[in-house]
């Protein structure tokens, strides 16, 4: 069967999204971009083929967006397949985790892991892979990921200084960064 693609987090502009939607929205799956969705699944397929929908990643979606996703998910059009791909699936709605089927995916060999990262000329990747608890793709986001690298940065400094410790300039260093609050406390656990 052929089948047709379309990825909710690279629809474009041309999709009915305006420039300045787009930037208020920054990371968030909007409702706005989740009904552009609709022509696309509602027309029919190109020689009977299926249609899939890929979100990733899922958690992006904001609670109204959820919403207007979740009616799409009730009552699917015949061969259409929704894949939602999150690595933080319990901040998924409970109503759209209830009508999806969950397949965890395990994480590869170690040294697989690391011959990977090494082709994507990661430094350090058995750092980064023991960071991520041997995960290959967060290793590999973490690696490129100047804040998280940099909030790692902050508390270790703070950590190792043998003056007195100031909880109340560490929050200030770490907010001037502008790291999530899931971010910070993902570090802090893996620095313990």
């Amino acid at each position: 069967f052929p089948v047709t693609i379309l990825r909710l987090d690279e629809v474009s502009e041309s999709d009915g999204l305006e420039s300045s939607s787009r930037k208020k929205s920054g990371q968030w799956i909007t409702v706005d971009l989740v009904r552009t969705l609709n022509d696309f699944i509602h027309i029919g397929a190109h020689r009977a083929g299926r249609r899939v929908v890929l979100v990733c990643p899922a958690e992006a979606m904001n609670l109204a967006g959820s919403n207007a996703f979740l009616k799409m998910l009730e009552e699917p059009p015949a061969g259409l397949i929704f894949i939602l791909v999150s690595h933080r699936w319990q901040r998924l709605l409970a109503t759209v985790k209830s009508r999806c089927r969950r397949f965890a995916l395990p994480i590869p060999a170690e040294e697989q892991a690391l011959t990977w990262l090494l082709s994507q000329q990661v430094d350090q990747p058995q750092t980064h892979l023991r960071h991520c608890g041997g995960a290959p793709l967060m290793a590999y986001a973490q690696a490129n990921n100047t804040v998280q690298s940099e909030v790692i940065g902050v508390l270790l400094n703070y950590l190792s200084a043998s003056t007195k410790w100031n909880v109340g300039e560490l929050v200030e260093e770490i907010d001037k960064l502008k790291a999530e609050t899931v971010d910070v406390i993902d570090c802090l656990q893996k620095l313990s």
